[in-house]
């Protein structure tokens, strides 16, 4: 159904076309026969090459049909009539298949369209469509062979200004050409000037219009400025129509009315060109201030000030953020001198010699970097900013003017200042940290002022440590907020203080003599003890261990940090809030370098293998135990140095005061879990000591979980060994870890029982399976009357609490059997057993 519709909608309507291309057509054939060719357009041409172009090729049966019934009206044959017919057809094809080709616009938007248009859709059409029917006639016998080149000249002629004229014209009218009412009232004014002088000229005497008809043409090319290619296109077509009235009105002069055709059809070609130069122009403006709105919106949307000057330094553009930053607005700025609007200033404050973008003005290359300058406001305010200025330069390189594009910098440099006292400051406390003050070190080390004297204190807080775990860290960080500001009011510039680590703290003195730096020193240590740290009501007071050392330019700055850090140690050592200075004929310091070099060679002999466990059983005295009990063994440590065996009583106290006992430890239990491992040894249990310390570690109790766990230990087969001092220091870390061990099935025998006061009264807080009575109990058992009578007591408390008892240092016979009469548990010591390496 729709296609039927199609169909009879394409038929009426190409029935309409034909209609009036057969008129118009008719017409022309009409006066060319009647009148002796005395008008050369062709009205039909102009009209089937607009009905190719804008409307599609599919309308070319109009041509061909119009084409034939026209020429068979007026009296040709119908093979005359079909020759002609194909000729125009062939004619409008060609011209509107390379208008579209050249891609012409047919509202002549530019100049170009005007050319191609009278090249493609008029001449080359024209001679083609000229040429194939002229030859038609001439092969059907309608035109002679002498006329034939006068023939084809009026073919030509003719389509050329058909097309010229009324292609355009139907092109232009097909919508509405005039946007607004004063277009179409200066168009009605021209028409009916055009109008009226062509009835004036008409009513002269003869052979006066002809010299006065071309006073008509400028009006069509005013027409062409001011209404457009539609108004060229109108007023040609009215003027061409004028001709051909003229023409047939006067006297019969065919070279004459050739000539106003032809005169007509240049005026249009003109028209065509004016109006499309000027539409070009509206076309290159309209996108130029497009252009410029765009930049504009740039301008004012970009974060940075714009500033925009004459080549004489006058500015005439300045963007909204340079508004807001010189303080000046657009308009009351424009012409002033880039000084008085962009005051700028040095860095230290003093005003530039030459103002710099000036100089660039002046003498600078095409653009320049605009460096960190001080902007006074028109208010008086200062700020840093920095930018760039770029030359604007005309061809022949003369300076037209410059752009200054610049940003303030304040919040960049609060930002950088913030970066770098955070990389130099401690962001507790507000002193200097550990990396600045080696820094600071470091330069007074590398001076080259060999008579200047420096100092270097290292303090170290007592008691911190207590107040921290047990108040929290909340109450420890303020202690340190607090405390260091009344250091900090005792250090005088030059001199620095510095947060180096938790609780210690370093201090810089600067060419200074002894005795000052020992005032300097003991003020410190005043201020510290002086201070007192409330919580609600609670009091607490720290106190302060002090290292001093001197120190020259040219001495390396890590030994002159260690000597500090040795005084330090030492002044820890000799009872706390002492300041002690570093020499190097000082026993204590001649004793600190033998330990340090203890403790480095301890650390060589593990990483050598060269520590050993020996095992000594712990026998039970008494037959109240079980036929089948384990063998239970102490697990003893020896070094191996030079061939020889070295009691731990020489290395012990040496790694537990520079926190190398719990590497030792970690030692130990390996390789006491990997002895359990193997089967071979199944049914020993053994004892293993254990530093303090160690215990008090909050990843002990899943470090030993993971011993058992790699190994495939029982947990039954280990017990620790511990001294009483876990409770009596408030170890309360070290207290809970033996809680949670002893759930798993752990083990704990509490050391040396009975040598301090405390021994019982902890022994209901720590889950101890065993007790080792001191070995000094035993040692003078039968000499002191008083150790039988201690030993019974310290058995019989045990005893209530579930607890068993193991004699240290069995020596002798008599003894044993004494202590099994006293129902001692278990008994260890050289009699009954010596020790021997643990795979033995």
């Amino acid at each position: 159904m729709r296609a039927v519709f199609n169909a009879l909608q394409y038929l009426v309507i190409a029935t309409a076309l034909t209609a009036v291309y057969f008129y118009s057509n008719f017409l022309s054939l009409y006066l060319k026969m009647n009148y002796g060719g005395l008008a050369p357009l062709w009205v039909a041409t102009g009209i089937g090459v607009a009905l190719l172009w804008l409307y599609g090729l599919r309308w070319w049966p109009v041509i061909l049909v119009g084409e034939i019934l026209s020429t068979h009206v007026v009296g040709r044959s119908w093979i005359a009539g079909g020759t002609a017919s194909v000729a125009q057809v062939a004619e409008a094809l060609l011209a509107a298949w390379l208008l579209r080709r050249q891609v012409v616009d047919p509202l002549f938007a530019r100049g170009r369209d005007v050319l191609w248009f009278a090249l493609s859709g008029c001449l080359l059409p024209a001679v083609a469509g000229g040429t194939l029917g002229v030859a038609g006639m001439w092969f059907n016998g309608a035109t002679a062979e002498p006329a034939l080149s006068g023939a084809w000249i009026n073919w030509v002629l003719g389509d050329v200004l058909g097309i010229l004229l009324f292609t355009p014209l139907i092109a232009h009218w097909r919508q509405w050409p005039f946007a607004t009412g004063r277009m179409l009232s200066e168009w009605l004014l021209l028409v009916l000037a055009l109008g009226a002088g062509a009835l004036g000229i008409a009513r002269l005497p003869n052979g006066m219009e002809s010299g006065l008809f071309f006073l008509l043409l400028p009006l069509a090319v005013v027409a062409a400025a001011r209404c457009g290619a539609a108004g060229a296109s109108s007023t040609a077509a009215i003027l061409a129509l004028f001709v051909v009235a003229f023409n047939l009105g006067g006297v019969q002069d065919h070279f004459l009315a050739a000539v106003r055709i032809a005169c007509v059809g240049a005026t249009a070609f003109t028209g065509y060109l004016v109006s499309a130069s000027i539409a070009e122009r509206q076309l290159l403006g309209a996108a130029l201030d497009a252009e410029q709105d765009r930049a504009l919106v740039t301008l004012q949307a970009i974060g940075e000030g714009v500033i925009s000057t004459h080549g004489d330094g006058k500015v005439y553009f300045m963007n909204a953020v340079a508004e807001q930053l010189t303080g000046w607005r657009a308009p009351d700025a424009n012409g002033k001198p880039i000084e008085v609007v962009f005051p700028l200033s040095l860095a230290s404050g003093d005003h530039e010699q030459e103002h710099t973008v000036r100089h660039c003005l002046m003498h600078g290359a095409h653009s320049e970097i605009l460096t960190r300058r001080m902007l006074r406001d028109r208010s008086g305010r200062l700020r840093p900013v920095e930018g760039a200025i770029t030359l604007v330069r005309a061809r022949d390189g003369n300076t037209l003017g410059g752009v200054v594009v610049f940003r303030d910098v304040s919040e960049a440099e609060q930002l950088r200042e913030r970066l770098v006292r955070e990389a130099t400051h401690d962001s507790l406390t507000g002193l200097r940290n550990r990396a600045s003050f080696d820094k600071h070190l470091r330069e007074l080390t590398g001076g080259t002022n060999r008579r200047m004297q420096h100092a270097l204190l290292y303090l170290d807080l007592d008691q911190f440590k207590l107040i921290n775990d047990t108040r929290g860290h909340e109450m420890g960080d303020r202690l340190l907020i607090e405390l260091t500001k009344r250091l900090r009011a005792v250090i005088r510039k030059p001199d620095l203080i510095a947060r180096l680590g938790g609780d210690e703290f370093g201090v810089l003195v600067v060419d200074a003599k002894e005795p000052v730096v020992m005032l300097l020193a003991e003020e410190l240590r005043r201020v510290v003890l002086d201070y007192r740290f409330k919580e609600h009501e609670l009091i607490f007071n720290v106190g302060v261990s002090i290292g001093v050392t001197f120190f020259a330019p040219g001495e390396r700055a890590p030994e002159v940090l260690s000597r500090a850090d040795i005084a330090c140690y030492i002044a820890k050592g000799q009872g706390h809030n002492t300041i002690h200075v570093y020499k190097t004929d000082d026993v204590s310091m001649m004793q600190h370098h033998t330990d340090l070099e203890r403790v480095a060679s301890l650390q060589t002999a593990m990483q050598e293998g060269r520590f050993k466990l020996f095992g000594q059983r712990i026998m039970r005295l008494n037959g109240a135990g079980d036929s089948g009990e384990r063998h239970f063994y102490e697990v003893l440590l020896r070094l191996y140095e030079d061939g020889k065996v070295v009691s731990p009583s020489s290395f012990l106290p040496t790694a537990g005061r520079y926190g190398l006992a719990a590497s030792i430890d970690n030692w130990v239990l390996d390789q006491s879990f990997r002895f359990l491992s193997d089967k071979a040894q199944h049914g020993i249990r053994l004892s293993i000591n254990l530093d303090t310390r160690t215990l008090d570690n909050p990843d002990f109790h899943r470090q030993v979980l993971e011993y058992k766990a790699r190994y495939e230990v029982p947990a039954a087969s280990v017990c620790f060994e511990v001294l009483e001092n876990v409770a009596l220091e408030h170890l309360t870390s070290a207290v809970e870890t033996m809680h949670r061990l002893s759930e798993v099935g752990f083990r704990f025998a509490l050391d040396d029982f009975g040598s301090g006061v405390a021994s019982f009264g902890y022994l209901q807080q720590l889950p101890v399976h065993y007790v080792k009575i001191d070995g000094r109990f035993v040692q003078n058992f039968g000499e002191d009357p008083a150790n039988p009578l201690i030993i019974r007591t310290l058995k019989e408390l045990a005893r209530m609490r579930n607890i068993e008892c193991i004699a240290e240092c069995v020596e002798n016979e008599p003894t044993m059997l004494e202590l099994a009469k006293l129902g001692v548990d278990y008994g260890q010591g050289f009699f009954l057993h010596k020790p021997e390496p643990l795979p033995a």
